[in-house]
């Protein structure tokens, strides 16, 4: 055997590869629930699809690598392989947007989109990059009597490399650097990795080829944003969500409005030339807590979002303070940035998710805002639970009240999620009141706000001022039917109402 053979069939080298190869499924996994997000969101169906699409395709690459590698193992051929596991993980940067833009488009099952998606998107690299632990094993395998301790080696070293990549993309990757970035680079890693073996025997129009793909969209990555930026368009990398920032105009007003999207849905909407004006409908609601307690000391934001509403109540209130809970730092620099939320010695801020916070602190509130969501079909199961309301009740001042908005509709399927909550709060509070905003079409999908106060007198229908009575006037006064669970730590399916609730 020459040197260069035993170069390319050295345990080294094609451990070296396994375990590059391990690292990249699973970044390409974890990339993948975050390229479906801008359209499918980020509920627990989506997480399921991108998880279970993966493992299946990878199944499917260890079988059929095995198969492959008893009738011909080469370093040659595993450089095939490689090569084209490069240029399929650089072509989701091509095809993502396109394809997700059109697969959510048909009036389906939010399951069957994510998994279609995911078999287009994420299946093909996953194949490829399967093959290539057992060909490597084939092409490494010295006698038989030591099989089983190469095969665990090899194993071993790719679930190693899995771990570095899980742990390298969910905790740093992501909350730097843009998605196709990462997805490109990993592309180029991948070409390495196939070079290394055959540099020279890949056809040399092959070869060009996939170097320029991983060239032209790195390139046009950086140019895309550069540009983007120019006309009101800037993402931003985060851990948690997929940001974008949107400067429109309104078609009504004609006013310069600024728009937050997470994870592809309408977060936050602010005016340019006046940021400290509420611009979402919804966010009035929060200041019916003045019916309960007009002259507010301390009042808890969950969800912060682009603080426009923190913003309005600092103004509003000169005495008054509020501690906002936001779990994604990226969010707070954006709306630093970008929606004018200014140091504020009044306001406190605290990066973490609502739930813990919640469970920690022993802090007393006169009022209690939830503002939580990860998109359009995706609320955090863990703050709408008994648990959690027995929580918000326990920091909340006797007279204290509760308003939160939910995306949901109010009468039939798409209506389970306010249902659920509703009646769940109802366990814990004494009063409890939903008024969606466009109570006139309660199978719409809409932001409905939730109304709980701890004691008192009910909620008055009308006060004499037309600001608050106009907003008391969407009190939904029809029976609210039981015809969902009610929800707990233990069970909370509201990622499956909101998946039925995704569809059109």
């Amino acid at each position: 055997m020459t040197a260069q053979n035993r170069f390319l069939h050295s345990p080294y080298v094609i451990g070296g590869i396994v375990f590059v190869t391990g690292g990249v499924v699973m970044a390409v996994e974890i990339l993948g629930s975050r390229i479906l997000a801008p359209f499918l969101g980020t509920s627990l169906p989506v997480w399921t699809s991108v998880i279970g699409v993966i493992l299946a395709a990878l199944s499917l690459g260890y079988w059929f690598g095995g198969r492959l590698a008893d009738r011909s193992a080469s370093p040659h051929g595993l450089a095939r392989v490689l090569f084209a596991s490069s240029v399929s993980i650089s072509l989701i940067a091509f095809l993502d947007v396109p394809l997700l833009a059109i697969v959510s488009i048909p009036p389906l099952d939010l399951r069957i989109k994510a998994v279609f998606a995911s078999a287009v998107l994420l299946a093909p690299p996953s194949v490829l990059l399967g093959i290539v632990t057992p060909y490597a094993v084939r092409l490494t395998i010295q006698s038989v009597s030591a099989a089983g301790a190469h095969v665990g080696s090899l194993y071993a070293l790719s679930t190693l490399g899995s771990i570095i990549g899980t742990f390298a993309t969910g905790f740093f990757f992501l909350a730097y650097f843009h998605t196709n970035a990462i997805l490109f680079t990993l592309s180029a890693l991948v070409l390495v990795c196939s070079l290394i073996l055959q540099p020279f025997r890949i056809r040399s129009v092959s070869r060009i080829t996939g170097i320029a793909i991983i060239a032209i969209g790195s390139f046009s990555v950086s140019l895309f944003h550069s540009l983007a930026s120019q006309v009101g368009y800037v993402s931003v990398p985060s851990s948690y969500h997929s940001i974008r920032i949107i400067d429109t105009t309104d078609s009504k007003t004609k006013r310069p409005k600024r728009s937050l999207f997470l994870n592809g849905a309408l977060h936050s909407v602010g005016y340019r030339d006046n940021p400290g004006e509420l611009a979402h409908e919804y966010s009035r609601f929060y200041g019916l807590f003045a019916l309960t307690r007009p002259q507010p000391e301390r009042v808890l934001m969950l969800g912060g979002g682009a603080y426009a509403y923190p913003q309005n109540f600092l103004r509003s209130f000169a005495s008054a303070r509020m501690d906002v809970v936001e779990i994604d730092p990226a969010v707070t620099r954006v709306a630093r940035e970008f929606f004018s939320l200014s140091d504020d010695v009044r306001l406190t801020i605290y990066h973490e998710d609502a739930r813990t916070f919640l469970n920690r602190s022993d802090a007393t509130y006169d009022a209690i805002f939830g503002d939580v969501f990860f998109s359009s079909y995706a609320i955090p199961f863990q703050v709408v639970t008994k648990e959690s309301f027995e929580q918000i009740n326990r920091l909340l001042r006797d007279d204290g009240i509760f308003i939160a908005n939910v995306a949901s509709a109010v009468e039939g399927k798409k209506g389970r999620t306010i249902r659920a909550i509703y009646h769940t709060a109802k366990t814990v509070f004494e009063h409890v009141y939903i008024f969606p905003l466009t109570p006139d079409k309660p199978d719409a999908m809409q932001n409905v706000m939730l109304v709980a106060t701890k004691k008192g007198n009910p909620f008055p229908s009308q006060t004499g001022t037309e600001e608050f009575d106009s907003l008391l006037a969407k009190r939904w006064t029809k029976p609210i039917p039981q015809d969902v669970p009610l929800l707990s730590d233990d069970y909370a399916p509201v990622d499956q109402f909101m998946a039925n609730a995704a569809e059109r």
